[in-house]
């Protein structure tokens, strides 16, 4: 993980596997962009990180998007704010800070 930020009720990461939302809530839902490099697109074994696998874990909840335009105004913002290491985060990317509403 390069990046990591959390805005109730959503956990977001930026690494290897790209950029992933985390909605906590009950029946929440996963949304990514995929870095296709970081996958293996079919399952090989046990140990693989794949799309496959992961749709089968959550199903209808696991929604792949193609583009960070699919996100909101302000989550692109704290995306942005994850992934470009020069900028000047309001997350310090050390710590697990918090903004809740």
């Amino acid at each position: 993980m390069t990046g990591f930020a959390t805005d109730f009720p959503n956990i977001y990461s930026s690494g290897d596997f790209g950029i992933v939302v985390v909605n906590v809530l009950p029946y929440g839902t996963v949304r990514i962009i995929p870095n296709y490099d970081g996958f293996s697109t079919t399952f090989v074994s046990p140990q693989d990180a794949n799309l496959e696998s992961l749709q089968r874990a959550y199903g209808e909840k696991l929604i792949i998007l193609e583009s960070i335009d699919q996100f909101t105004e302000a989550e692109r913002k704290i995306i942005s704010e994850i992934t470009n290491k020069d900028s000047k985060p309001r997350y310090d990317r050390d710590t697990w800070v918090t903004r809740s509403y």
